[in-house]
């Protein structure tokens, strides 16, 4: 979603109320996409509580091949292999040894593997490496493949664990973001980025940065 949105302050609300408010936009703004961009912005990320390597996705190439080549047979304890070729009386042998069970095994588990192969850089990135130009109160930020961002003063939201499904203790906040169509961004001191549509998250990002969670471009924690 891309837009403008308008905020306005609720005047006759009473004091409680807008206690309660003000700690929830500080819980909101707090391991945000707007306060990670400025970290970028002031090189402060570390300081911030921000972690961030890069990450590379490739396809997982065994993973196709063993889809091209295993079949598994509807009779237990075969192992249907495709040599070459089309499909075909000729090109398809039927084995019942001990090494076409093994054979099953392997191929079984490496289809349950993701079709995808994550692998994450082991330094840690500064600001420095991802801002490629500053032109007075703006920078120019730009990455390749993507980049992990770990924030590790506030754990994960029981309820993110919750709506995928995953039945372990919060860890600290992982995010994934990437430019949609490799262009780098602009971002100014206030965390906002532009074009908006170039900046793809997902992981925790992809969960909590909705419509709920936006504040006014000028928020500061605390007001």
């Amino acid at each position: 979603f891309a837009g403008y949105p308008f905020f306005e302050d609720h005047h006759k609300d009473g004091k409680k109320r807008k206690n309660r408010w003000r700690a929830a936009r500080d819980k909101a703004f707090a391991g945000s996409m707007m306060e990670f961009m400025r970290s970028v912005h002031r090189n402060t990320l570390v300081a911030d509580g921000y972690e961030v390597r890069r990450m590379t996705r490739t396809p997982n190439y065994e993973k196709e091949r063993v889809r091209q080549i295993y079949r598994p047979m509807a009779v237990a304890g075969t192992l249907r292999i495709q040599v070459g070729g089309p499909p075909s009386n000729k090109t398809m042998a039927t084995h019942r040894d001990s090494s076409s069970v093994d054979s099953s095994a392997y191929y079984e588990r490496v289809l349950r593997e993701k079709d995808e192969i994550d692998t994450y850089g082991v330094n840690v990135l500064t600001a420095d490496s991802l801002v490629v130009k500053t032109e007075g109160a703006y920078k120019l930020v730009w990455f390749d493949n993507y980049l992990y961002i770990t924030y590790k003063k506030e754990r994960e939201d029981p309820m993110y664990l919750a709506f995928y499904g995953e039945r372990r203790s919060p860890a600290w906040q992982g995010s994934h973001i990437w430019l949609s169509n490799g262009n780098p961004v602009v971002i100014d001191e206030n965390g906002s980025y532009s074009p908006p549509q170039e900046v793809f998250s997902m992981s925790y990002w992809g969960w909590s940065e909705k419509i709920a969670e936006l504040l006014p471009i000028d928020y500061q924690p605390g007001e």
